[in-house]
């Protein structure tokens, strides 16, 4: 309820295993309510997210670490 899209990224950082990084920290602040299950896939919530906002993401997978999703503002 009501929470910041930077702490959905730790939620989602620890979840999912993946670092999130964000090309410009004024989007950390945008604003989300709704359930998130944590059984579907990580981009299927970024993708509810992108649906919803004017936020983009790029995931760039790493076999070797963690796959990395960065977020900006379109």
């Amino acid at each position: 309820r009501n929470k910041s899209l930077g702490e959905i990224a730790g939620d989602l950082e620890r979840w999912y295993n993946v670092k999130i990084t964000f090309s410009d920290e004024q989007i950390k602040k945008f604003r989300f309510t709704g359930t998130i299950l944590k059984y579907k896939p990580v981009d299927q919530i970024l993708e509810a997210i992108k649906l919803t906002s004017p936020i983009r993401y790029k995931i760039r997978v790493d076999p070797e670490r963690s796959s990395e999703i960065v977020l900006y503002n379109r």
